[in-house]
């Protein structure tokens, strides 16, 4: 004889408590939060714009003046922490002095400083200083080029420099 088979039915799930939980949820987080306009103090009158008395703000970019200070790039160690030269811009600094016949480029430096506050105060801005120095060049170098800088009342300069390890390890971190 042949054995009966038992039908076997489908199991589903039942999504009725499912749907309970979420209605209730749904009634617990209207009945808790709190909305925006709730929390506006009506008392405080704030003012409105006056078209006729508004005006666009000029913001005049600050002139930038680049400073490079290269070491000495051949010789024994002491030698390469001796300042080569310092360009401004593009123009070499010490070959300027050279041709003039001054033996301290920081003089000819300050006498750039000086016509480049002219033109910045000329435009109604700033004059930023931007100072990038060679990583083997000794701190005295940077320090006298800073005080030429202070003597003039330059107020922002910006120092530059590779980040080294450290640096590109913080980062890597701030990309992850």
């Amino acid at each position: 004889m042949a054995a009966k088979r038992k039908k076997t039915e489908d199991v589903g799930i039942n999504m009725t408590p499912m749907i309970d939980i979420v209605f209730q949820l749904i009634t617990f987080f209207l009945l808790v939060s709190q909305f925006a306009s709730a929390e506006i103090d009506r008392a405080i009158v704030l003012p409105e714009l006056d078209p006729k008395e508004s005006r666009a703000v000029d913001i005049k970019p600050p002139v930038k003046l680049v400073l490079n200070l290269m070491a000495v790039e051949k010789g024994n160690e002491n030698d390469r922490k001796m300042l080569d030269y310092i360009k401004a811009g593009s123009l070499n600094v010490t070959e300027e002095a050279a041709r003039r016949g001054e033996s301290n480029p920081l003089k000819v430096l300050g006498e750039i400083m000086d016509a480049q506050k002219k033109l910045a105060e000329a435009k109604d801005t700033k004059l930023v200083v931007i100072l990038r120095a060679h990583k083997t060049l000794q701190w005295g170098s940077v320090h006298e080029v800073m005080m030429t800088a202070a003597a003039r009342q330059l107020q922002e300069i910006n120092l530059a420099a590779p980040l080294g390890d450290m640096g590109l390890k913080q980062r890597r971190q701030q990309q992850d």
